[in-house]
């Protein structure tokens, strides 16, 4: 489980990552989510709409430049899932937004990116109304609590800076679930599972490219067994 967004630390740092690729950033982020995230479970809402339910999720690649029509972006997304609470089948879902391109003043620190959600996102109206929630992952995402080369920064690294637009609802099913289910915790089951990497630059080689070295099929398999 990811940690609230207010206890961020303002590290500053230049973002990396995959955007000079040549490949469709819609293709890396779904080779991250399934070959990374999904695997090792850190996410315990990810399973349903990348394996069963893959109309439940929106993947947006924003080329855009200007911030302003990125604010707009959000709000216009925002409310399309905020609607879903009136759906009479109440109906699921979840957007990610990748900023592929850099956005001046947004994109060129970690800071100044942690800055915009802030200022920017949080205060639009269903994020204020806690219908919506915002999580957000950056190449060089670093926790208040965390040296930048902590493991367990990788919950919320990616191949490129990306808003993750939940329903509070929905995530309050995910948690409920996964407690049912005898799991533990959810955040003590991320560190565990990435402490379990050898190295902080193999934990990067999946982490940004969403390949999957037989590293993490080793601990999978030591885990299940």
């Amino acid at each position: 489980m990811i940690r609230s967004i207010s206890s961020l630390s303002a590290h500053s740092a230049v973002t990396s990552g995959l955007g000079s690729s040549s490949q469709c950033p819609v293709t890396i982020t779904n080779r991250w989510l399934r070959n990374f995230v999904l695997p090792l479970n850190l996410c315990p809402f990810a399973s349903r709409p990348l394996l069963h339910k893959p109309d439940e999720l929106t993947i947006i690649n924003f080329t855009e430049t200007d911030p302003s029509k990125l604010t707009d972006l959000v709000l216009a997304e925002s409310s399309k899932l905020s609607s879903l609470d009136s759906h009479p089948k109440k109906k699921r879902g979840t957007t990610i937004i990748i900023l592929s391109f850099p956005i001046p003043t947004i994109t060129d620190t970690f800071t100044s990116y942690m800055s915009y959600i802030s200022s920017s996102v949080e205060t639009l109206p269903p994020f204020t109304s806690s219908s919506i929630q915002v999580a957000a992952f950056h190449p060089s995402f670093t926790f208040s609590d965390a040296d930048v080369n902590d493991f367990t920064n990788y919950v919320n690294r990616s191949p490129y800076p990306m808003l993750h637009l939940l329903r509070e609802e929905e995530v309050g099913r995910a948690v409920e679930e996964w407690e049912e289910k005898g799991k533990g915790n959810i955040w003590e089951n991320n560190y565990d599972v990435l402490r379990s990497f050898s190295s902080v630059s193999s934990l990067e080689d999946v982490a940004l490219t969403g390949h999957v070295p037989p590293l993490i099929k080793e601990i999978l398999k030591k885990r299940s067994s």
